[in-house]
């Protein structure tokens, strides 16, 4: 998802003068999470954002870089994100929330419910419904303490129909401004690892797993182009592409020469340009001084595939020979 931390952590590195390696130190992580703090692909933990407001001095909603409700909002937007829900089970969801929180529902109708119909995963949502609950409680514990007191707070069914009494119109704005494409990552791209092994032949995905999410880049949006994305982790056959960059590809199954491409030989995933050297055979470059001379056998004995074409790179430049912290 979106966020602000990447910027407000880089602003404040730099106005403390501190190089990514000093402020992986003083974090206790690898220079490469700041890095990818930064460029947004990940998110600090709660414990680190503690850490990180008292080595810059800001508050938690200065370093996170939004008000109250645009926190709830966006706590909210990724538990939806997270729970991989579908448009009917979204809506369902919503639906639900709405007809509690905002229209004073009765809370048995909210705890027990039947799904119209059967591409809503019951329990799917009812785990969903719940996390939500938890969260508007955890959100909203100052207030219902204050009032009921600590000791008097303990059935969900009392704090959640003081939050409907309380905070309806707050939950009503919150869930109108939720980005229903986004949660249903319509304008995402799946960033992807590969296994331990490196194994993920035949399916692309199958052996993948998957490490983060970008934003569609612009002008593929309005696209039907399948897009999705890798985290180097090996050493790539080619010095364009580095450990920890992530890189774009649009699917691309026919040969193309004298470009990089993503192929997989063997069963796992390379980096690497192809060119044809006669009607039989095509030359497979690894590196300038690397590369194999492929009969048409020897490219169905290895099953080379090609899965991709490289359009975009967020380098880690921490793994090239110069630092720009």
């Amino acid at each position: 998802m979106k966020n602000n931390i990447g910027k407000t952590i880089e602003i404040n590195r730099k106005k403390k003068g501190w190089s990514r390696k000093q402020l992986a130190d003083k974090l206790g992580v690898n220079v490469s999470m700041i890095s990818f703090y930064e460029r947004g692909l990940k998110i600090p933990s709660d414990k680190k954002k503690l850490v990180l407001c008292n080595l810059f001095n800001l508050t938690w909603n200065e370093l996170i870089g939004t008000t109250p409700d645009e926190v709830l909002k966006n706590d909210i937007s990724k538990l939806l994100f997270d729970m991989n829900l579908n448009k009917d089970e979204l809506k369902f969801v919503l639906d639900k929330l709405l007809e509690f929180y905002c229209n004073n529902g009765d809370y048995s109708d909210f705890e027990s419910f039947i799904v119209p119909n059967s591409y809503i995963d019951k329990e799917k949502v009812k785990t969903c419904l719940s996390k939500i609950e938890v969260l508007l409680f955890d959100f909203f514990k100052n207030e219902i303490y204050q009032k009921k007191g600590k000791k008097n707070v303990i059935l969900m069914s009392e704090t959640s129909k003081f939050i409907q009494e309380n905070f309806s119109e707050t939950i009503k704005k919150i869930l109108q401004k939720l980005n229903v494409e986004d949660i249903l990552h319509q304008n995402f791209i799946t960033i992807y690892k590969e296994t331990p092994s490196g194994k993920f032949f035949p399916e692309l995905y199958a052996h993948l797993t998957v490490e983060g999410y970008l934003y569609y880049p612009q002008e593929y949006q309005k696209s039907k182009t399948k897009l999705f994305a890798l985290l180097i982790e090996g050493q790539s056959y080619t010095t364009r592409f580095q450990r920890d960059d992530v890189v774009t590809f649009k699917e691309q199954n026919n040969v193309i020469f004298g470009t990089d491409v993503l192929v997989s030989m063997n069963g796992t995933l390379q980096i690497v340009t192809l060119n044809k050297h006669d009607k039989n055979h095509i030359i497979i470059y690894k590196n300038a001084e690397n590369f194999d001379i492929c009969s048409t056998k020897k490219q169905k004995d290895m099953n080379l595939k090609i899965l991709g074409i490289p359009i975009d790179i967020q380098i880690n430049y921490f793994n090239r020979n110069y630092d720009i912290s």
